[in-house]
């Protein structure tokens, strides 16, 4: 069975958002352990592809038996008479996957949503296991930094309930599902879709979001400062202190709530080494990442636009909003007690550090972009004119 699973993982793996490359060439699996009995044997499985590690959890039933849940693509093959699945998709292996986890029960589970390298699962609007797919030795970041926080007391991260950890990898961590909250990134492109229904001037929109930004900014910098707490710092070059920060940082990585804004996934840009995504850096690098994340999301709310709406006074309407909550983060941000130990005491310098690491940002992007979403490019791909020419400038102010 091995071998014609072997065979069968090879066309799997290349069908998965968090599968990193085209079709492998080379498929290993090297563990293949039953994790949990029941009426369906839940398994798990390290497979090296390409010399790349990933964790498949599987489970297998007879043709005809599978749950509705098991969507296609999660069909892995028919090997020796019986159906060989990925487990996420089948509801009574995902509860059975949780109580091994966490020791934690629940009666319904459902994903959480697209994802791009792991797989995450809701448990009765409670709870939320992430299963890391791509594995390495050592702590994951998510779990290393989220849980650092936690005992530093930063409360502004969801609460971890339990870590999964076996041979020197992280498997799995369960924490509080932030119920009832908001992604960042949704609330921005409902601010500007009411913006450019209504046109005028963005602080005086209905959909205004200026408050938010400026108490995200907050956030940002408390959660930097309580990062410098748990790792410690390091001094900087160019900049005052390095530290340990977020890494992949913008407005899909965090969640408003009643009790204010929560940070979400501290795994790093996923197409970065994981030295580099442990590596401590500046502060500032989290923070050119948000302020790029204001720009995409003005930027790819315009698309939904006619060329005649675009050209007819909703470009100029993007960048006032744009630039707005951009003044409105940097000034929650920079107004709180304490960040500024963390960063130069020039503002000149502040400013050019900050374009230095939006262009890098930008950079990553236009990368990301080519290779996942090529009709994106021109957003990264314009930005980078913009700042290389502001960098330019800063160098020879004549």
């Amino acid at each position: 069975m091995s071998a014609a699973l072997s065979a069968a993982l090879a066309d799997f793996l290349a069908r998965q958002r968090w599968y990193a490359g085209d079709r492998p060439s080379d498929v290993k699996i090297v563990i293949d352990d039953v994790i949990s009995t029941g009426v369906v044997p839940l398994r798990r499985l390290v497979v090296e592809a390409d010399g790349v590690a990933y964790q498949v959890p599987v489970g297998s039933r007879p043709p005809g038996d599978l749950p509705d849940a098991v969507w296609e693509d999660a069909v892995i093959g028919e090997i020796d008479g019986a159906v060989v699945y990925d487990a996420l998709a089948d509801p009574e292996l995902c509860l059975a996957l949780l109580d091994l986890v966490s020791g934690e029960t629940a009666e319904r589970v459902r994903p959480a949503g697209a994802e791009q390298s792991n797989t995450s699962l809701v448990f009765d609007d409670r709870l939320i296991l992430k299963l890391f797919r791509r594995l390495a030795h050592g702590p994951n970041p998510d779990v290393e930094v989220t849980t650092a926080l936690d005992a530093v007391g930063f409360n502004h991260v969801p609460e971890p309930v339990a870590v999964w950890r076996q041979d020197g990898f992280d498997l799995a961590i369960v924490h509080e599902y932030l119920f009832g909250g908001s992604e960042g990134w949704a609330l921005a492109l409902t601010s500007l879709r009411d913006l450019y229904g209504r046109g005028g001037d963005p602080s005086e929109s209905g959909g205004d979001f200026a408050g938010d930004a400026e108490r995200l900014g907050t956030t940002t910098a408390r959660l930097h400062l309580a990062l410098a707490e748990a790792f410690d710092v390091t001094p900087g070059v160019d900049d005052p202190y390095l530290i340990r920060v977020h890494g992949d940082y913008h407005l899909g990585q965090v969640m408003r709530t009643d009790l204010g804004w929560f940070v979400l996934d501290f795994e790093g840009e996923p197409a970065r080494p994981l030295e580099d995504r442990r590596r401590p850096a500046s502060p500032y690098k989290d923070v050119a990442g948000m302020l790029r994340s204001f720009d995409y999301a003005a930027q790819v709310t315009l698309r939904d636009r006619g060329e005649d709406e675009r050209a007819g006074g909703l470009r100029e309407a993007a960048e006032a909003w744009e630039q707005r909550n951009r003044n409105a983060f940097l000034a929650g941000y920079e107004a709180t007690k304490g960040i500024d130990e963390l960063l130069p005491a020039d503002p000149g310098v502040r400013n050019r550090r900050l374009r230095f690491y939006e262009l890098e940002k930008a950079r990553y992007e236009l990368e990301y972009e080519r290779a996942h979403r090529p009709d994106w490019e021109d957003i990264p791909r314009e930005a980078i004119a913009r700042l290389e020419a502001a960098v330019l400038a800063d160098r020879d102010p004549s």
